[in-house]
């Protein structure tokens, strides 16, 4: 479904943008090849009457192999109240496996894979999109990586219906994290009335970011 311009910006009440800007650690320093040059993430809150019905996530990463031809394993882990919407990534299907964890009842938990190809210097982006229909398990935005970032952009969407049930905090930034501004629904229409075009928002959301 596509949504207007107009029916987004009153929909959208809360957004927590966290920029991140070269971040590597040593871990990483014997196998430095692959970084992650940008990732977006998006989870949006999705009423059901005056409700929480779902959490829908859409995450966005382009890796780029630095030296080398390489290959990365980009996963999501899922369990039987949550469900992968999309797994993508040029050329490449993906797989699902049981992801049992050992010694443990079992769990129905699942892992959606794709082995990903990178060509040195190029860039190449894999998406997933999934949504979590028992809410109550969406206690927050975990913020790890498997290699260095070179920036990353986390945004929370909650719908005006919800907003006096629901809010955004940030625990424990690590060193070169920074949490950008909260936006409401007020904000977002004056935006629009002041920038006729996409465009434009665009531009004041970049400035934003910096």
């Amino acid at each position: 479904m596509t949504m207007s311009l107009k029916s987004r910006f009153r929909y959208v009440v809360l957004a927590v943008m966290i920029v991140m800007a070269a971040i590597c650690c040593d871990a990483f320093a014997a196998n430095d090849n692959v970084v992650i040059t940008d990732e977006n993430v998006v989870h949006t809150f999705v009423p059901s009457g005056d409700k929480l019905g779902a959490v829908r996530s859409r995450f966005e990463t382009v890796y780029r192999a630095e030296r080398a031809d390489d290959e990365v394993l980009a996963t999501k882990i899922f369990g039987e109240h949550q469900e992968i919407l999309k797994a993508s990534a040029p050329g490449v299907k993906p797989y699902y496996r049981s992801w049992e964890p050992e010694g443990m009842f079992h769990t129905g938990t699942r892992i959606c894979a794709l082995n990903v190809p990178l060509k040195k210097g190029k860039d190449t982006k894999v998406t997933f999109s999934m949504q979590n229909n028992w809410p109550q398990q969406f206690t927050g935005a975990i913020l790890s990586w498997p290699y260095p970032v070179k920036r990353a952009t986390v945004r929370i969407e909650i719908p005006a219906i919800l907003a006096s049930r629901y809010g955004v905090a940030t625990r424990n930034l690590a060193a070169g994290m920074e949490l950008g501004r909260l936006w409401t629904a007020t904000e977002m229409c004056a935006t629009r009335s002041r920038h006729r075009t996409f465009r434009h928002i665009k531009q004041k959301m970049a400035r934003l970011r910096l």
